[in-house]
């Protein structure tokens, strides 16, 4: 029997943390990023999500992430289980990154507003270079 739990990579911390998923397989583990962050006084260790409240507004949207996180593993493992095809941690890994960039591309949670300055930058060049190549068509 499978089963997954989440954990916050530092709960003794004040800033946010990085919410590692733990899925356990086969007498195997495998630890993964879902690459959510957030506050340990907002984690609720026993539901292993985070609070719902006002001082936590994106809570609802990286609960419904996690959720999702934890629906796709096991999606994931029983579908090689039904494929005769024995799951191991890089076939896990590889199956779920690719399915966390489709599904999860389009989420967007307050914590992807906090730009930092390269991705400012590349994107004013980026937009630069689209401006100059129409200028010159």
């Amino acid at each position: 029997m499978a089963t997954s739990n989440f954990y916050l990579y530092d709960s003794r911390c004040s800033r946010r943390t990085l919410i590692i998923l733990h899925f356990r397989y086969n007498s195997h583990k495998l630890v993964f990023s879902t690459r959510q962050k957030a506050l340990p006084k907002h984690w609720n260790q026993n539901r292993q999500r985070l609070k719902e409240t006002s001082s936590c507004p994106e809570a609802k949207s990286i609960n419904q992430i996690l959720n999702k996180i934890e629906l796709d593993i096991h999606t994931i493992y029983h579908d090689l289980i039904l494929s005769d095809i024995t799951p191991s941690n890089s076939e896990l890994s590889t199956r779920l990154k690719s399915k966390m960039k489709i599904d999860l591309s389009h989420v967007k949670t307050p914590q992807d507003a906090e730009v930092g300055f390269m991705e400012i930058l590349s994107g004013f060049v980026y937009n630069s270079v689209q401006v100059q190549e129409r200028k010159i068509r």
